[in-house]
């Protein structure tokens, strides 16, 4: 090998080894960098090749390096990502009854009467295992009549939309 080449080689393995130096005192992991100078001064030769293979390495730890002293984010904002309530569902149910403009009466029948019945199941919590069977009858009214004291409106026991934002107010309280 020519002196020239010798020096070269030399003054590159040189860089490196200050490259990886310099690594290793600003990581924070210093036993891992230990151990990757310890590997690659043991492969060390005394070819070009294996310089660049000791480069590559250093590029590689550095951008890992760089990706794990990355600041952590989160996903989370506590200001403005809202509570979910365990009432959504139902919110939901209510809120397209007033999209729809429903009106309920004794005889009306379907899942949403369904939906007022698992509200009232809700509010009058004792209640809770009374059943949702699809047809409003007196003991729903009765139940509708009682809510709707409670909340202070028009006391009829026949739910409108009125009634039904009502109700959503109310799991949005009481969540």
């Amino acid at each position: 090998m020519t002196d020239g080449k010798f020096q070269f080689i030399a003054a590159l393995f040189f860089i490196a080894l200050g490259a990886v130096g310099h690594w290793a005192f600003s990581s924070l992991d210093f036993g891992r960098a230990r151990d990757v100078v310890v590997a690659d001064m043991n492969d060390l030769g005394d070819t070009a090749q294996d310089i660049s293979d000791i480069t590559d390495s250093l590029v590689d730890l550095t951008e890992e390096i760089e990706q794990n002293n990355k600041p952590a984010t989160s996903t989370v904002n506590p200001v403005s990502d809202p509570v979910i309530n365990p009432y959504q569902g139902i919110i939901d149910e209510l809120q397209k009854l007033i999209d729809d403009q429903i009106f309920m009466k004794i005889g009306s029948s379907g899942t949403r009467v369904g939906t007022v019945q698992k509200f009232l199941n809700i509010f009058g919590s004792k209640d809770v295992n009374s059943g949702v069977d699809n047809d409003f009858g007196n003991g729903t009214k009765a139940k509708v009549i009682a809510f709707q004291k409670a909340v202070k409106i028009f006391a009829d026991g026949e739910p409108g939309p009125q009634t039904f934002q009502k109700m959503i107010d109310w799991l949005n309280e009481n969540q």
